[in-house]
């Protein structure tokens, strides 16, 4: 149970970073759509249709009724759920937000969906690199004049 409030946790803070994200970024690139953009909902979507095949494959094994199901089944599929959810809101904490127009942030958040057990350091990872790139955006903001609308 710690270890889901602990991914929660992390999760959390990691979309109030991108909402900062979100706010360094200027209001002109609202609605502009990347060609590297196009794809990432459907990526977003199959990494959660596995997650969620992988629950259904799990619960099958600890729910047969011909064959009794053993304490790790029970905890394997406990650990798809915990993973499926925790997929879930990572993956609605980024979607449709700026932070989404960054090529590495795309890359990271898809290459964490799609692992088989998301641990706190790969949510570090991600938290990392999106203030990464919100520190360029910023130096790329206060580099080029702006100007008064």
């Amino acid at each position: 149970m710690w270890k889901q409030l602990l991914f929660f946790g992390i999760i959390g803070g990691a979309f109030i970073v991108q909402d900062s994200l979100t706010a360094a970024l200027p209001s002109s690139s609202v609605g502009q759509t990347d060609p590297g953009e196009a794809g990432i909902e459907r990526k977003i979507d199959e990494a959660i249709q596995r997650a969620e095949k992988e629950v259904q494959r799990t619960q099958a094994g600890a729910t047969a009724k011909n064959v009794m199901p053993t304490w790790n089944s029970k905890l394997e599929l406990q650990n798809a759920i915990t993973q499926l959810e925790v997929k879930k809101t990572l993956a609605n904490n980024f979607r449709g937000t700026e932070s989404l127009k960054s090529p590495l942030v795309r890359e990271k958040l898809i290459q964490i969906l799609n692992m088989p057990f998301i641990t706190t350091a790969n949510l570090a990872d991600l938290q990392s690199l999106v203030l990464q790139e919100k520190a360029r955006i910023r130096a790329e903001q206060n580099a080029s004049p702006q100007t008064p609308k």
